[in-house]
């Protein structure tokens, strides 16, 4: 991700809180991983979900993790992380989304997000690879961009990178979720940028999520149907 010059009037403004939340979103790169990883700094906890943050050697950006309990079950956290129509419902800025592929344990997903000006709408291509514990009681979802699964768009800048995954375990009455992310947006987005929002977007991504996940059904109308990707 390459870092430039901000532009005049946009550092102290809404316009620079936007465009560092649009930046980590742009990501959606979901990774996470529970539990006492070396390096992490507790950066918020608040209503039942904490934030943690690192700096990651020979980067610019810093990583984030989130984790939060949820009265639920591993299978529906699954549903709802493969399922692209309750992408708006909780991960922010989603413009359009579609199912590529879809096997067993494996699904592909398009996602194109909004980036408010001056920098341009982020697209990629992210698959979803899930795998269960012998006793069912915990998963993990792998999620990888596939920078070059279908061609580039243009006006779209597409996510080059973005690697981790999601923990699922169940816990008493519920379950345990956690994600971890350090991705790269790719095009331009000042680094000052990114890092302003490492804790509000996860705090708000989990905050959304589980909103979703307590629902009886879903709420909203559903992922509006993106351009054809192929």
């Amino acid at each position: 991700m390459r870092s430039a010059t901000v532009p005049f009037g946009i550092q102290n403004s809404a316009a620079a809180r936007a465009l560092g939340r649009a930046a980590a979103v742009l990501a959606l790169s979901c990774c996470g991983v529970a539990g006492a990883d070396e390096g992490w700094s507790l950066a918020k906890r608040s209503d039942g979900i904490s934030v943690y943050t690192r700096r990651v050697a020979d980067s610019p950006l810093k990583a984030f993790k989130g984790e939060v309990e949820v009265a639920t079950d591993v299978e529906r956290v699954l549903a709802v992380l493969g399922d692209a129509d309750t992408f708006p419902d909780w991960v922010p800025d989603t413009l359009a989304c579609r199912l590529l592929e879809s096997r067993e344990g494996v699904r592909t997903l398009y996602i194109e997000t909004h980036a408010p000006w001056p920098a341009s709408n982020r697209d990629g291509v992210y698959r979803f690879t899930s795998a269960r514990d012998a006793g069912g009681g915990a998963a993990t979802v792998r999620v990888e961009a596939l920078p070059d699964f279908v061609p580039r768009r243009e006006g779209l800048v597409r996510i080059p990178r973005s690697d981790g995954r999601w923990s699922i375990e169940a816990m008493g009455s519920g379950v345990h979720v956690a994600y971890e992310i350090h991705a790269d947006p790719g095009g331009w987005v000042p680094a000052w940028i990114a890092n302003l929002t490492v804790v509000r977007m996860p705090y708000d991504t989990l905050r959304n999520l589980r909103r979703v996940l307590l629902s009886p059904s879903r709420a909203g109308a559903g992922c509006p149907a993106s351009q054809p990707a192929e």
